[in-house]
């Protein structure tokens, strides 16, 4: 069963550039974007065995850190953090 949004020869079609950037041994950079809010709740904390975890939250924490990371060959190239939403012209900068 393929996604509603599946598009098999586009799919078929990135291959191919792929394949032939690949053949001229061109470095392959893969690039993601993505983002957590401030205020996250935790779900797990550390207190002494047969102890209750107490936690303390920021009720005034607002916002969101937006990230874009970059991976060559396996390993993390770098990383940036952003306080604004990311658009187009941050991302392809």
């Amino acid at each position: 069963m393929n996604h509603p949004k599946a598009d098999e020869k586009g799919r078929i079609a990135f291959q191919k550039k792929l394949k032939a950037y690949q053949k001229k041994k061109a470095p392959i950079v893969y690039l993601d974007e993505s983002g957590f809010a401030v205020d996250m709740p935790r779900l797990w904390g550390y207190a002494p065995e047969g102890r209750r975890c107490y936690r303390k939250c920021n009720w005034r924490a607002r916002g969101r850190i937006n990230v874009i990371g970059a991976m060559l060959n396996k390993q993390l190239l770098g990383i940036a953090l952003f306080e604004s939403s990311i658009d187009s012209d941050i991302f392809y900068q």
